[in-house]
């Protein structure tokens, strides 16, 4: 099996997780657990190492939880609201005028490819060789020097910290040395799916390339009349593009018609496999993978899934509450093997959580005892 981005994983200061160690990984891994233990958690940390600490991808994460809202990143900040925003991403929301605690995330034993996220109040040092950032602690009571920020100081591996300011939570960076081509390729699909535009985005990366083929075959599984796909504009009175739509062509039939007449499955499954497609070489984050699709349909997923994470090298990542998910997982995870890994989180004394994992032997005795282990 060619190199995957984690065989293992530790996060700690994230979220719910103040230590979390899952000592064994696969190509495709499937989280599992009961609501409010952490597996959104556990997705959202990967993809913040993915993208290497971006506050791009931290703005995203806090407004999908609703901690930030949208019209504020355009606006004058309120440096109190962001501060509580801020705190949420730390586990036990942290003070972080009292230096908070460093998020740390990557795999077991490999600080070569660790990344280190310290979130603080700072302020603007003058030196010769430009701008730095230099941290200020204080007690809640006590005045913050007049020029401090909100930063974030990132450091992946042996490379020197970057500090980050949330002026804009995507603002103002000092001495960066995080690189673009440190960032891995990387999709978080959210349980409502994705929006018109990323669907558009998506296509138009693989459109006229064999990944087209892929995209079919996926649907098929839901309609297998679907013979063809395609995107086109959609126009309002004043002959304004106002998006694009996915319309299929069927056989036996002559005009093609919007996929979105054929159902929520449908729609569900388009934007799963333009995600997996468009992440050749990275990680694939699908929360809830199960959402909208029936469960006659999700065996044929996972052997899609488990192919094409294996022919283009993705290291796929999803959560899931259903017991049919499992098992679908399961059947297609026996004929794929040491590729495919569950992965079961639970609370443990004193709130901490942990993890139990299922190589495809245990998990097959596991689904044929009907043991619990959502």
């Amino acid at each position: 099996m060619p190199e995957v981005p984690f065989e293992s994983l530790e996060v700690n200061n994230f979220r719910g997780f103040s230590h979390l160690v899952v000592e064994q990984l696969g190509r495709v891994n499937l989280i599992v657990g009961k609501n409010s233990v952490g597996k959104s958690s556990l997705l959202e940390a990967l993809w913040l190492y993915a993208q290497r600490g971006s506050l791009r991808t931290i703005e995203e994460l806090l407004i999908s939880r609703d901690e930030l809202s949208s019209s504020r990143v355009r606006s004058e900040l309120d440096w109190e609201k962001i501060e509580t925003a801020i705190r949420s991403l730390l586990h036990g929301r942290a003070d972080i005028r009292r230096g908070g605690a460093a998020i740390r995330i990557g795999p077991l034993d490999t600080p070569d490819r660790l990344l280190a996220l310290n979130i603080g109040w700072y302020r603007r040092r003058k030196e010769e060789d430009g701008a730095v950032g230099v941290a200020v602690q204080s007690s809640p009571s006590s005045e913050l020097p007049p020029d401090a920020f909100i930063g974030c100081a990132v450091q992946f591996g042996e490379e020197r910290g970057v500090i980050r300011g949330f002026e804009r939570l995507g603002g103002r960076t000092f001495a960066s040395r995080v690189t673009d081509d440190q960032v891995m390729p990387s999709f978080f699909m959210p349980a409502n799916g994705l929006s018109q535009g990323q669907i558009g985005l998506l296509w138009d990366e693989i459109a006229l390339t064999d990944l087209e083929e892929d995209v079919v075959r996926s649907l098929q599984i839901v309609v297998p009349e679907i013979e063809r796909i395609n995107l086109i504009s959609m126009y309002d009175d004043f002959s304004e593009r106002v998006g694009r739509i996915p319309v299929i062509r069927m056989r036996g039939e002559k005009l093609p018609i919007p996929l979105r007449e054929l159902g929520e499955g449908t729609s569900r499954m388009l934007g799963l496999t333009l995600c997996l497609v468009n992440t050749q070489g990275g990680l694939l984050l699908i929360d809830e993978i199960d959402s909208g699709l029936h469960y006659s349909t999700q065996y044929r997923l996972w052997e899609l899934i488990f192919e094409v994470a294996r022919r283009l090298n993705i290291q796929v990542f999803a959560t899931t509450h259903s017991w049919d998910c499992i098992e679908s997982f399961q059947a297609a995870a026996s004929v794929n093997e040491n590729d495919g890994m569950l992965i079961r989180l639970s609370r443990k004394g004193e709130g901490a959580i942990a993890s139990t994992t299922f190589d495809g032997r245990r998990l097959k005795i596991a689904t044929r005892e009907h043991i619990e282990i959502r």
